[in-house]
């Protein structure tokens, strides 16, 4: 979190997105629509999304509804100031000031609930709340498999800008019979969220959603017998190592 001088934002801003010219304009605009609206913003959040995204997050003291109407004034000055084909390489927000000062989540508590949630929707009797269970299984089975990724195997080629590739390139990449098995579930995994949540026109079944809940339960079964035959692994090098 960066806070703006009250004084010379622009400048502080400029400093702050190290003068990037592709994020500046784009930054600036914005500012100049929030201090026109009598909204000066008093901090910035900074995100680097991929290689060549970032999303900005204006923090400002004003209620969230006002905000989701400031975020929309943004959208609008920025529309007809950038005439570009391609998609914004700066994506921005306008929150609360309160927001940014919120201690972080508890992100294994949230996982649980959004678990207990997956499994309740499934067994709902509306095509929402199946595709909603779909959504929620395949983002538990993501940030579990993801989080245990990035912290026990290689980092992904920066190449792949898309996660669920990395993450199933990471997967792969290991070699073991339990990593490719659990690649192949994320990939059927990742085809029904697709399903779920891009494809209204076609009709959602309450199977998809029980099967897209099954595969997150097993899934999680699996992601221990692999952290553990990754464990083994890595203690054995260890040993060996020590020998030599």
């Amino acid at each position: 979190m960066y806070p703006l001088d009250d004084e010379r934002r622009l400048e502080s801003l400029k400093a702050i997105l190290k003068r990037d010219a592709t994020h500046v304009d784009r930054a600036a605009a914005a500012l100049a629509t929030l201090e026109g609206n009598g909204m000066p913003p008093r901090c910035l959040g900074v995100t680097q999304v991929s290689r060549h995204l970032i999303s900005l997050e204006f923090f400002v003291e004003s209620p969230a509804v006002h905000c989701a109407a400031l975020t929309r004034a943004v959208h609008h000055d920025l529309a007809v100031a950038d005439e570009r084909v391609l998609p914004p390489t700066t994506i921005i927000a306008v929150l609360p000031v309160e927001r940014s000062a919120r201690p972080p989540a508890d992100a294994e508590a949230c996982l649980a609930e959004l678990v207990e949630s997956a499994v309740a929707l499934a067994k709902d009797d509306s095509e929402a709340s199946w595709r909603q269970a779909t959504a929620t299984a395949y983002f538990v089975a993501f940030h579990l498999l993801s989080s245990f990724a990035n912290a026990a195997l290689p980092r992904p080629l920066h190449l792949l800008e898309d996660m669920n590739d990395a993450l199933i390139w990471q997967l792969r990449r290991h070699g073991s019979i339990k990593a490719r098995a659990l690649s192949e579930a994320m990939s059927c995994m990742f085809h029904s969220y697709r399903a779920a949540t891009l494809w209204l026109c076609d009709g959602f079944s309450q199977d998809l959603a029980t099967l897209q809940v099954e595969l997150m339960k097993r899934l999680r079964t699996d992601l221990e017998d692999f952290a553990n035959e990754v464990s083994a692994a890595r203690r054995l090098s260890e040993t060996e190592n020590a020998r030599r």
